[in-house]
Parts: C-alpha cells; structure tokens; sequence
C-alpha cells in the first residue's frame, strides 16, 4: 500500500497596525493680518548748489547745510520728508542706505530721529539729511538714488 505524503499548511496570521504607539494632537496655525506699508516721498532731498570744490557738505537734522573744503552752499537746501501709512498702532523700521554712487559724489543718506516710528493714526512720517562727498567731480545736474525701507516689527 502506498502513502501518499502527508502536507501539513500552517497558515499563521500576524497582524500589525501602523497606529501602535502613535498619538496625535490637534495645531492652530496663527496670523495677523495687517494693512500693507505704504511709503510716499512728499519732498525730496535738495542740496542746492554747491561750488566744485573736493570736500564734504553735510546736511544737519535741521536742513542746514554745513561745507568742508571750501564750498559755498546756495539756493534751497531741503531735507527729504517722507509718509509712512499701515496698521494703526503698530511699530516699524526705517532703515536708509545709499544705492548708487556717481563719479566724483558719494552720498550717504541719513535719517532724521528714531529707527523705530510708532503708526500713531495709521501714519507717521521721516525725514532724510546726508552727508555729499565731492571728489574731481565734473559740474552739473545730478540725481543721486537711495532707498528708505520699512518694515513692520
């Protein structure tokens, strides 16, 4: 008599989740939304004329032009104003730096009071002096770039 084999399947079931252990917790993401900056030049920053003479000439707080080197400083010397709007109440930052130099002038803008404004009413504004340095300069017309940046704290 012939046996036929004998095959044993064991079938073994394990059965893992992928949760065991896990936790979860429910996150908020927060925002304030606030009005945009606005920044508006309102004068802009004149020097006047100035003799071609190498030296510096050195707007103060006041707007009053202040010559090294020999320079005579004539017609309208005026400091630059500018408006800055957003969210009532909130605090910014000014921050002015130079941006181009010409040949022969370097100016360095420098700005008038407190980095820091407080948007009293929605707005405050700020003024900008500097200092113009004049080396072998050629005579002429001349519009100097910068930039005034705002940000809110």
């Amino acid at each position: 008599m012939k046996h036929a084999p004998l095959l044993t399947i064991a079938t073994v079931s394990l059965s893992f989740s992928a949760w065991v252990g896990a936790v979860s917790v429910s996150a908020s993401a927060n925002v304030e939304l606030v009005d945009p900056l606005v920044i508006t030049e309102t004068s802009s920053l004149t020097f006047g004329n100035i003799t071609n003479l190498n030296g510096s000439c050195v707007m103060q707080d006041d707007g009053v032009l202040l010559a090294s080197g020999g320079q005579t400083c004539s017609g309208s010397q005026v400091p630059a104003q500018f408006n800055i709007s957003g969210n009532d109440g909130s605090l910014v930052d000014i921050v002015v730096q130079a941006n181009h130099t010409e040949p022969g002038l370097t100016f360095i803008p420098k700005l008038v009071g407190s980095e820091s404004k407080s948007l009293t009413g929605g707005s405050t504004s700020v003024q900008v002096v500097g200092t113009l340095n004049i080396s072998n300069a050629s005579d002429g017309n001349y519009y100097i770039p910068y930039i005034v940046t705002v940000n809110y704290q």
